[in-house]
């Protein structure tokens, strides 16, 4: 059975660099004449933090217990998102450095595609559901975009082989939706067909190396 929503390339756009070259040497200059701080305040973070750790164990073993960490049973479930009964819950798994967190999803009633995978905190509303991004990876971006059909429980693969976990939605002036992916060197622009039933996307952006629509629902 062919997909309900279609997903087409509109355009790309070339991101300007000119000021790039200029930007990287006054880093480089900045780096240079900061390394001895650096490396001095480095050191002194060092041993701030192995006497902490040291002190910390101390009392952890007087306590009978570790200060350090937090297991990931101490995560919980929270609802996230609800539509006809259905509830969609989170639970938070890990976050990649200077960038967004990514979370486990399930479904009250069940959904079982949900299961088994991570997923960013990115999501729009649309028809009778919501576009969620599912991460292939969490050590590359490489993500994939869905539709969940929040009444029906039917899930939908729309784009795959996505190299950015960062969208931006937007609704356009003639009403209909395009998503917009950011790779660093260009911006992706996308329209999705079937947009009149859509009620509220938020703010976020996309990247996209190789991407296809594939004609199998999921």
């Amino acid at each position: 059975m062919g997909s309900s929503v279609h997903v087409r390339l509109l355009r790309k756009v070339q991101k300007s660099a000119s000021n790039g070259p200029l930007i990287r040497l006054s880093l480089i200059l900045i780096v240079i004449l900061l390394f001895p701080l650096l490396v001095l305040g480095g050191l002194l973070f060092s041993l701030y933090l192995i006497g902490y750790a040291l002190l910390t164990n101390g009392i952890g073993s007087m306590n009978g217990k570790s200060q350090f960490g937090q297991s990931r049973s101490s995560h919980v479930w929270d609802i996230w998102l609800e539509m006809d009964g259905r509830k969609l819950k989170r639970r938070f798994e890990a976050e990649i450095r200077y960038g967004p967190s990514y979370f486990e999803l399930q479904a009250e009633p069940p959904i079982p595609a949900l299961q088994g995978g991570f997923y960013g905190d990115w999501f729009c509303r649309f028809k009778n559901g919501y576009l969620l991004q599912k991460w292939n990876l969490v050590y590359e971006c490489n993500t994939q975009l869905v539709y969940l059909n929040m009444v029906t429980g039917e899930y939908e693969l729309l784009l795959e082989n996505i190299a950015s976990v960062l969208w931006t939605s937007r609704r356009d002036e003639d009403g209909s939706l395009s998503l917009h992916c950011d790779t660093g060197s260009e911006i992706l622009v996308f329209t999705l067909e079937e947009h009149s039933d859509i009620i509220w996307s938020p703010d976020t952006s996309l990247s996209n190396t190789e991407l296809s629509v594939p004609d199998q629902k999921h």
